[in-house]
C-alpha cells in the first residue's frame, strides 16, 4: 500500500518528518503498530517515535481503556491533533468507530487514515490517493517461497507493485535487498523471475545477507503478503530462525514455545502476544521450510507447567491423608 501525490506534493515532502506518539500498549504491541505504521507511510516521509509530552507532536496512538483520560483529552483538544483509539481485542471489522484500530485485524485502513490526516494537517496537502490492493488480489501461499529453491536459475529478482524487492541466489543461500528497501516488506503482489545485469546493478554485494533469514524477516515484517495458518494447527520449528531487524524478544519467546513443539493459540494466550503476530511467525518459518506439522500429543509447551500443577495437586492430597493419619493413629 502506499500514496500517490502529485511531483510538487512529493517534492515538498522530501526529508520531512511526522511526530507520532503511541502510549498505554505493551512494547510488544508497540513494535507491531509501528511496523503497520511504516509500512503504510510515504518512504519519503520519516517517522519519529516520541511522547505524548512533546510539544511538536503530530498525531496520537493510544490504548483505548485510556482515551477518555483528562490528560489525553487535553492533548487532543489543544492541540487539535489526529488520533486513533488501539484495542488488542477481536471487533467486527464492519464497526461504525473510525478511529478504534483492533491490532488483531489484517486491515490497516484506520492507520493509513490516521497518516493521511497527519500528513494534510502538518503540511497543507491536497488529500492524498489511497492505492489500495483489489478484494481479488490473494495472499501468497507459503509454497511461492518454497518454489524459489527449485527454480533452475539460481540468481533471481524478487519484485512487487513497487518495484525491486531484491536479489537472491538459492544456490549459495544469499539474498541483497534493494537499495532504497531498508527494510523487508512486501505485498502479494511480489513476484519472481531470472535475475539480469540491470538488475544487480540495484543491488549492493557489500551487504549480502542470509536467504532464509531474510525471507523470514520478509514475511514477519510484512503486513499483508502470507495466507496464516489455522490457528488450532500444532507446529515444531527445526532451528530458532534469525531475524534481520525485528523486535527479538517475541520472536525468541515464539521460537522457545515452538521448539518444543505447541498449539497456535495456546502459544497466544500463554505468551500473551496477539494472535496474528503468532500465525505470522509460523507461516514465515513455513516459508524457509523451518516447521513441520505435530500431532497434539506431540506438543510439549506448557508440560513442565501442567506437571508441576500436577505434583502440587498430588503433595496436596498427601499431605491431607498424612494429616488424617497422625490424627487418628493409623
Amino acid at each position: 500500500m502506499g500514496f500517490l501525490f502529485t511531483y510538487y506534493e512529493r517534492a515538498k515532502m522530501i526529508n520531512k518528518s511526522i511526530n507520532i506518539a503511541i502510549s498505554g500498549l505493551g512494547s510488544i504491541t508497540i513494535d507491531e503498530i509501528k511496523k503497520r505504521i511504516v509500512n503504510s507511510a510515504p518512504k519519503y516521509v520519516n517517522m519519529n517515535w516520541t511522547t505524548l509530552n512533546d510539544c511538536n507532536l503530530d498525531c496520537i496512538l493510544i490504548n483505548d481503556s485510556f482515551f477518555e483520560s483528562k490528560h489525553i483529552q487535553k492533548i487532543i483538544t489543544e492541540k487539535k491533533i489526529p488520533f486513533l483509539k488501539i484495542t488488542i481485542k477481536s471487533i467486527d471489522k464492519n464497526h461504525n468507530d473510525p478511529n478504534l484500530f483492533s491490532i488483531t485485524l489484517n486491515d490497516d485502513t484506520p492507520i493509513n487514515n490516521l497518516i493521511q490526516k497527519c500528513i494534510n494537517f502538518k503540511y497543507n496537502l491536497t488529500q492524498p490517493i489511497l492505492e489500495k490492493f483489489e478484494p481479488e488480489v490473494p495472499l501468497k501461499s507459503y509454497h511461492f517461497f518454497n518454489n524459489l529453491y527449485s527454480e533452475y536459475c539460481h540468481k533471481l529478482t524478487l519484485r512487487d507493485q513497487n518495484g525491486i524487492v531484491a536479489v537472491i541466489d538459492h544456490h549459495t543461500h544469499a539474498a541483497w535487498s534493494y537499495l532504497l528497501r531498508k527494510i523487508p516488506r512486501s505485498d502479494p503482489s511480489i513476484s519472481y523471475s531470472d535475475a539480469v545485469t540491470a538488475d544487480l546493478m540495484q543491488i549492493s554485494r557489500k551487504h549480502q545477507v542470509n536467504l532464509e533469514n531474510w525471507i523470514f524477516e520478509l514475511i514477519y515484517s510484512s503486513n499483508y503478503l502470507l495466507e496464516l495458518p489455522e490457528e488450532s494447527a500444532y507446529f515444531k520449528i527445526k532451528y530458532w530462525p534469525q531475524p534481520l531487524f525485528s523486535e527479538t524478544k517475541s520472536i525468541l519467546q515464539l521460537s522457545a514455545s515452538f521448539i518444543l513443539g505447541a498449539q497456535i493459540s495456546n502459544v497466544s494466550e500463554k505468551l500473551g502476544i496477539p494472535l496474528h503476530i503468532v500465525q505470522k511467525y509460523v507461516a514465515a518459518n513455513q516459508a524457509i521450510q523451518n516447521i513441520e506439522f505435530i500431532s497434539a500429543k506431540d506438543a510439549k509447551f506448557g508440560t513442565d507447567l501442567n506437571a508441576a500443577v500436577d505434583t502440587q495437586e498430588q503433595s496436596a492430597k498427601l499431605s491431607f491423608f498424612q494429616k488424617i493419619k497422625r490424627k487418628f493413629g493409623f
